[in-house]
């Protein structure tokens, strides 16, 4: 549970539901597809981390965007950490991946399709929290349309009104945070 886990804390719990329900539409055949967009990363969807899921062979794939995206590129360091928390580096690396895209360029995680959605979540925000530097201002961008419909009816997250970057009112933010540009309120899911 994200409320006991030093990197997080209950500031992320609205967030965990929200993912993990979005996360279990992976097991009936959708994609998970989840957009930061982070002050650290320039606050554009081209440079800041991703997290996508797809079902593959009774195993869930997760992956997290690495070096062929981010900037700034995480550190070896950070590579080190994700690997310590169970995720693989990707198979290959930006540049050769530029000149012949073949291999993975994401960091990877899989887990079996038993493992209980809190716990995949649990390990993806550590991740984006812990290592990538993630933080509660940061915005969550849901780029399916219906998914951002359905994330929007929980009424969890603060949905962003509709704007020239976000014209589909996809973006969301934490509860608390950036009241000033939300098109509704949240509710009180305490």
């Amino acid at each position: 549970m994200v409320t006991n886990n030093p990197f997080l804390g209950p500031q992320w719990d609205d967030l965990a539901v929200v993912l993990e329900t979005s996360l279990i539409q992976t097991y009936i055949g959708g994609m998970f597809q989840v957009q930061t967009y982070a002050k650290q990363f320039g606050l554009s969807p081209s440079t800041s981390p991703f997290v996508q899921a797809l079902v593959f062979d009774d195993t869930l794939q997760v992956e997290l965007a690495a070096n062929l995206m981010v900037r700034p590129q995480l550190t070896n360091l950070q590579l080190q950490e994700l690997e310590f928390y169970g995720w693989q580096l990707p198979e290959v690396n930006p540049d050769d991946y530029s000149d012949n895209p073949s291999g993975n360029p994401n960091i990877v995680r899989y887990f079996s399709l038993d493992t209980q959605a809190s716990e995949i979540v649990e390990a993806i925000l550590t991740a984006l929290v812990g290592i990538y530097g993630i933080v509660e201002t940061d915005f969550w961008a849901f780029p399916n349309r219906h998914e951002a419909d359905r994330v929007g009816e929980m009424r969890m997250l603060g949905r962003l009104k509709a704007s020239n970057t976000n014209p589909h009112k996809v973006i969301f933010a934490l509860p608390g945070h950036h009241l000033d540009m939300l098109e509704q309120e949240i509710e009180d899911h305490q």
